[in-house]
């Protein structure tokens, strides 16, 4: 014959902060690879580039967005690049925060494992040279 064992309600409470514990670090976790910020400062005829990040299988297109600039007036053309390679469209924003657009991958890209990065220029030209571009991407798993 089995006898119940109680289970204390400190047991309880300690095995529920533990669990809540390692649920938020891995949500953390999750989302800190999901969402990368970047940071680019404008220089004319040159593309700035963000740190690499591992595009898998199943992604086929990344949103950007813009949380701030020092020249809101001027727009800035985005693009993923696996090393100098382009396998994106390029999507043009104008430089004021809260716009948003989606960087649809090239579909020869699309179905394959690399690393990529975000590289962010001013094609019109036009942009005062050192502004900046501040904001988040965020590569669609």
């Amino acid at each position: 014959m089995r006898t119940k064992r109680k289970i204390s309600k400190k047991a309880i409470a300690l095995t529920l902060a533990v669990s809540t514990m390692a649920g938020s670090f891995a949500t953390a976790y999750a989302a800190d690879d999901y969402e990368k910020k970047y940071s680019f400062t404008i220089v004319r005829a040159i593309k700035d580039k963000t740190e690499q990040v591992w595009k898998d299988k199943a992604g086929a297109v990344g949103e950007v967005s813009i949380e701030k600039a020092s020249a809101p007036g001027y727009y800035t053309t985005f693009g993923f690049y696996c090393y100098d390679d382009l396998i994106s469209n390029t999507p043009e924003l104008k430089n004021q925060p809260g716009k948003s657009a989606l960087i649809i991958y090239d579909n020869d890209a699309t179905g394959k494992d690399f690393w990529v990065n975000l590289r962010g220029c001013d094609n019109r030209l036009t942009a005062p040279n050192y502004s900046t571009v501040s904001g988040i991407w965020k590569p669609v798993k």
